[in-house]
């Protein structure tokens, strides 16, 4: 968008600066101050002629502003103490978007409409079309829960990448204690 300055709005030997037939919309900011706001055409400098210069810049500072954003599976403890474990995989989905990724953790939207008690396969089932869907797995924390375990086996019979972390956000680039029959349960 461009102002464009006018004076001596009522003499008649006055001319815009930009012809009239550039303009595609005019509209009059106010009258005191005499402006006009042009909307400028893409790729066109202010007097209307192709600036191809200025449009490579801009297309090339919008490729670099739409960079790709792996979508990774959260993996934490959920079972057990509820209240401290939900805060620790909000800090988890936290540190990820830090990390420039899209955190996806579904046991933390999950048993806000599913009990775990009647429903825990039918969730787990969600969960793993959801980690389907997901670039990456991360696991956090120091121990992991059966149902870790899954997402864990079903990630490495994927072939996703794996990555692991401690509680407080560091990468350990070691496994889980995980024992092998763990991994084997049927999901």
């Amino acid at each position: 968008m461009s102002i464009v300055e006018i004076k001596n709005f009522e003499t008649p030997e006055f001319e815009l600066p930009i012809p009239l037939r550039k303009l595609k919309k005019v509209k009059l900011l106010s009258f005191n101050e005499r402006k006009v706001k042009a909307m400028s055409v893409y790729g066109r400098n202010q007097e209307g002629y192709m600036d191809p210069t200025a449009t490579k810049a801009v297309e090339a500072v919008s490729k670099a502003e739409k960079k790709y954003l792996p979508l990774v599976y959260i993996c934490s403890m959920c079972s057990g103490d509820v209240v401290s474990n939900t805060e620790a995989a909000k800090r988890y989905r936290r540190y990820a978007v830090d990390q420039g990724a899209i955190p996806l953790a579904p046991h933390l939207l999950l048993h806000l409409y599913m009990k775990e008690e009647s429903e825990r396969e039918l969730a787990m089932f969600m969960d793993m079309v959801l980690l389907g869907k997901c670039d990456e797995l991360w696991v956090f924390g120091e121990e992991a829960s059966s149902g870790m375990c899954a997402e864990i086996a079903i990630a490495k019979r994927r072939k996703k990448k794996i990555r692991y972390f401690d509680s407080a956000c560091n990468e350990t680039n070691r496994a889980l204690e995980i024992g092998s029959e763990r991994l084997q349960e049927d999901f």
